[in-house]
């Protein structure tokens, strides 16, 4: 199991797919999805929907990975053929100088002044993307145009996807979603047998990175009785973190999300307290390795959009731990893709029960 997980991270990582452009991770996914499942549609906005009936009578389940990836978009082309471009997703500046990038398949390199050249403070001094530029080998904006460049172009970061020595460790491009998307279709592939009670809707969604647009609208497509999201989880294991008691780590296992919020209050997701007591009751049966994590004021996934939807949708937001987050490489651990994996699957042949949804919880 670990070897195909990591092949189909792999395969989903290399598609360029910035948000608002998701269509080659939409073409995958239906490749992967359509043959698994008894129904499966693709939104007028490019949700992927496959829904896989159980053999046996019992609730509604969506359970989503977002397909896109932060990136850029061209905003201009300059008379000297270089290309000016927006930011699509929440990252910083201070790493795009001297990015190798895709604008749509034509490669480029973020510029910059070249250090000769700096003086003291500019050296010091991360330029706001507004100021840097996209050189793809244009000598004007004529020759730059006949590549097949326009304005609203999708820019993806170009980083090839690797394994460490240690190979449970993968390194590579977006991984944030990447890494659910191909848990997704491994659980579709291995509740291919039906044996397990209610209705599965796999979806994966749109524009996470943009405001959970795709969530939102499929929780009106499937109607849930509850929801799963997966996504990355922010590791807290390396040195830039202060230290911590029990710090989010690769290899530690499945993080189940009990908060998660963005930079204001007016977006976020806590976790429902039934579906939290399903999860880790699992993993405790189960022997699944698990973490937890709360994250306030940088964080959310698309449990914020879908809990909130309809008159509230029970959600769970499972993650797997993930470095560098948000930058051109990540790198994340076998091991918890397949805990969970696990996870998702067990609680899927369990069944959620309507007594698991009381807010209350009371014996």
């Amino acid at each position: 199991m670990k070897e195909h997980l990591a092949t189909l991270v792999e395969e989903y990582s290399v598609l360029n797919a910035p948000t608002g452009y998701e269509q080659p991770v939409i073409r995958r996914l239906r490749d992967h999805l359509r043959p698994l499942s008894d129904e499966f549609q693709i939104g007028v906005n490019g949700n992927v929907y496959a829904r896989k009936q159980g053999k046996r009578p019992g609730l509604t389940l969506m359970i989503a990975a977002h397909m896109d990836e932060v990136g850029c978009v061209v905003r201009d082309i300059d008379p000297s053929g270089m290309i000016r471009f927006h930011k699509v997703g929440n990252f910083g500046d201070s790493w795009l100088a001297g990015a190798r990038v895709r604008i749509k398949e034509i490669p480029g390199v973020i510029g910059i002044k070249s250090a000769h050249l700096m003086s003291d403070e500019e050296k010091r001094t991360a330029l706001p993307h507004h100021s840097l530029y996209i050189d793809v080998g244009a000598r004007n904006a004529d020759e730059a145009e006949a590549m097949g460049i326009g304005i609203g172009d999708p820019i993806a970061f170009d980083v090839a996807f690797e394994r460490f020595h240690n190979r449970d460790y993968l390194c590579g491009k977006a991984l944030d979603n990447r890494v659910a998307c191909a848990v997704l279709v491994a659980l579709m592939e291995r509740l291919s047998d039906g044996d397990f009670p209610g209705t599965v809707w796999a979806v994966g969604t749109v524009q996470e990175e943009r405001g959970l647009a795709g969530a939102r609208t499929a929780t009106h497509f499937t109607k849930p009785d509850w929801f799963i999201a997966l996504d990355i989880a922010l590791a807290t294991d390396g040195p830039e973190n202060p230290p911590s008691y029990k710090p989010v780590r690769l290899g530690g296992g499945v993080v189940v999300d009990l908060v998660d919020f963005g930079e204001t209050c007016k977006l976020g997701y806590y976790v429902h307290p039934g579906l939290k007591a399903v999860a880790f009751r699992t993993c405790a049966e189960k022997g699944i390795p698990v973490q937890q994590q709360t994250v306030y004021g940088g964080s959310f996934t698309d449990a914020a959009g879908v809990s909130r939807e309809l008159t509230g949708v029970p959600s769970l937001s499972l993650g797997m731990p993930a470095r560098y987050v948000h930058a051109p490489s990540s790198v994340c651990h076998l091991d918890d893709v397949v805990a969970c994996l696990q996870l998702v699957e067990d609680m899927i042949r369990r069944g959620v029960a309507k007594k698991d949804l009381d807010f209350l919880q009371e014996p």
